[in-house]
C-alpha cells in the first residue's frame, strides 16, 4: 500500500519530497499488485549521498510501521502529517 519513487538529477536544485494519499488506493504496477493508498516522493541533486540514504531510509522506517500508516491514512491535518515525519 505504500510507493516511494524517487529520483537523484542535475535538475533539482534542492532536497524535495511530497506525501500524498489515496483513500481508495491506486494502481501503482506495485510488486504485489494491490493499491497503493501511500505515495512519498522524493526528488534530489545527485550529491550528498549520506543525507539522501538517511531520509530515505528514515522514510522506510517510518512508514514499515502500521501505526505509523494508520495515521497517515486517516489525518485530515498537514501539521500531522509533519509531525508524523518530524520524530526521532
Amino acid at each position: 500500500g505504500i510507493a516511494i519513487p524517487h529520483v537523484r538529477t542535475l535538475q533539482a536544485k534542492d532536497f524535495t519530497i511530497a506525501f500524498a494519499r489515496s483513500a481508495e488506493g491506486l494502481d501503482f504496477d506495485a510488486p504485489d499488485k494491490k493499491p497503493v493508498h501511500l505515495f512519498l516522493a522524493l526528488v534530489a541533486p545527485p550529491y550528498d549521498d549520506q543525507f539522501y540514504n538517511k531520509v530515505l531510509g528514515r522514510i522506510a522506517t517510518l512508514v514499515a510501521q502500521e501505526e505509523v500508516r494508520r495515521q497517515l491514512l486517516e489525518t485530515t491535518d498537514v501539521h500531522t502529517v509533519i509531525k508524523i515525519f518530524s520524530r526521532p
